[in-house]
């Protein structure tokens, strides 16, 4: 975590934009991850955020682990970033993960500091505005309610 952390720090020293993919899910995690995953998602503060939920692909180590932790869902086939393949890790159920996601997302782009950045960022360049309305409408949007799966 702490190489992260500097790395984060020297990227914004360096001027440059930090674009922060994080995953979580996999199969020893339980609430103490998430948490250290939330500190340092805020900490690092990145310019652009991805949270997706760990999918176990056949034939990965990480399905054999999965598999033998017995938190595979019955078929990954059909499953990506947005939605748990497993039936959550050996701490946590898939909606817990779910919602997780959802919260952290939402909490993270509406952030009044955030939100600033974006617009003073994207001043004096309409199709930068555009696209950040365009894509950051939709990820609030769909990040409202929770998921189908959240409520399972």
């Amino acid at each position: 975590m702490q190489d992260n952390l500097r790395a984060g720090r020297l990227a914004k020293a360096a001027g440059l934009k930090l674009y922060g993919f994080y995953l979580v899910g996999l199969p020893w995690e339980d609430r103490s991850h998430l948490e250290d995953t939330r500190r340092m998602v805020y900490e690092i503060d990145a310019d652009f955020l991805e949270l997706h939920i760990a999918v176990p692909y056949y034939g990965t180590e990480l399905y054999r682990i999965a598999k033998e932790a017995g938190v595979l869902d019955e078929t990954v086939i059909g499953k990506d970033y947005f939605n748990g393949a497993t039936t959550g890790t050996l701490h946590l159920p898939t909606a817990e993960l779910v919602e997780y996601r959802r919260k952290l997302l939402l909490d993270y782009h509406l952030r009044p500091k955030y939100l600033a950045r974006k617009i003073r960022d994207a001043m004096g360049n309409p199709a930068v505005l555009y696209n950040y309305w365009r894509f950051g409408s939709r990820l609030i949007l769909n990040n409202l309610r929770p998921r189908q799966a959240a409520a399972a």
